[in-house]
């Protein structure tokens, strides 16, 4: 859902556009259009995630008809998990009512910060009062599964802010909670300021010290920390979609820019243009963009990396000496345990998981 009421300089998504009634019915329709052309009756769905952009910007009748185009096509299974982003300077009582109603039942708030001067660094449009007010909010209207953001490693920021963004978010007790280190995408002005000269990159060691901070504070406050960036309370509020993910589900992706993948290596994304998507789908015609198919060895490495950002690890089937020998080097090094021929990372061992995954890779080639 491409809608923004402004484009936030770290965003790398195809994301900011104004919206306006014309541009949500079309944009709505092509999605209807998109649901029934590429969803063949009795399509299994497991999970619901409608991301952006801005998806409380869309009115809750399109949400409902949207949701009910899913539901007619699917297979739904019993107790779907159905989430929907917002932000929190758009959400007031009536929003979260109308997405309740429309059939969402998880809600994700891009909160990023409770600190004003993080806030204004990050170019969010939202308070810490209205940060606040949406998680008290959404709880207020019926959601029963509440997750929030929160980015480290922002402009200004330091150890002291990030925990007391840490501990609000402990205060409110929201059932997920999301760490993300900030990012300097492709295209965002972010990536700018940084290529002349007006950001600088916080240092490697600032972001270990805020991540195991993380960690700490939300563990001893309950938390479950089962993936590099994610925190739960308790595995029934675990992301079951990102869970998906990670496990190498098929998943499909609609609307503009959107991205699915088959479940055996086809990887998929959509135009990333509202008007040529809505053009597209109206002709019949694929708004696919472009494909990708991976190779096994790059299936390999996706899998490694992707298990080893998970506390629940990995099984390494068939290790060859090479990988025998790296396991042994990790455990030593308290990067990860094993239990059986499943490798379970540390805190420490899914903070470097791409490394560790490009290294058992090698060590799995055989020679």
């Amino acid at each position: 859902m491409p809608f923004c009421t402004g484009k936030c300089p770290y965003c790398g998504f195809y994301s900011g556009i104004e919206p306006s009634r014309v541009r949500i019915g079309s944009f709505t329709a092509a999605l209807l259009a998109e649901i029934d052309m590429r969803l063949s009756p009795g399509t299994p769905a497991g999970t619901i995630y409608a991301g952006g952009g801005t998806p409380s910007l869309l009115p809750a009748a399109d949400w409902r008809s949207i949701m009910g185009a899913v539901r007619g096509r699917c297979s739904v299974a019993p107790g779907v998990e159905a989430t929907v982003e917002v932000n929190p300077g758009s959400c007031g009582a009536g929003v979260f009512e109308g997405l309740l109603d429309a059939g969402f039942n998880r809600v994700s708030i891009g909160v990023q910060s409770f600190e004003p001067s993080v806030l204004e660094a990050l170019g969010r449009r939202h308070s810490a009062v209205e940060a606040v007010r949406a998680v008290e909010t959404a709880r207020g209207t019926g959601f029963r599964n509440v997750s929030i953001d929160l980015i480290f490693g922002a402009p200004g920021q330091n150890a002291d802010a990030w925990e007391r963004d840490l501990e609000r978010a402990v205060d409110l007790r929201p059932e997920h909670v999301s760490c993300y280190s900030l990012g300097f995408e492709k295209g965002t002005e972010f990536e700018r300021a940084l290529d002349d000269g007006r950001l600088e990159k916080p240092s490697d060691d600032l972001l270990a010290d805020l991540y195991f901070l993380a960690h700490s504070i939300l563990t001893e406050a309950g938390y479950e920390h089962y993936e590099v960036s994610n925190y739960a309370l308790g595995r029934e509020f675990r992301s079951r979609h990102n869970v998906g993910y990670w496990n190498g589900t098929q998943y499909f992706g609609f609307g503009p820019s959107a991205h699915g993948y088959d479940g055996g290596g086809r990887r998929s994304w959509n135009v990333a243009d509202l008007e040529a998507y809505v053009s597209l789908v109206s002709e019949g015609r694929s708004p696919e963009a472009g494909h990708e198919c991976l190779k096994p060895a790059q299936r390999l490495l996706e899998r490694l990396m992707l298990g080893l950002r998970t506390s629940d690890g990995m099984d390494l089937d068939a290790p060859t000496p090479d990988a025998e020998r790296l396991v042994s080097c990790w455990i030593a090094e308290g990067l990860c345990g094993r239990e059986g021929s499943r490798l379970k990372p540390t805190p420490r061992g899914m903070l470097m998981a791409d490394g560790m995954a490009e290294n058992m890779a090698a060590a799995l080639e055989p020679h």
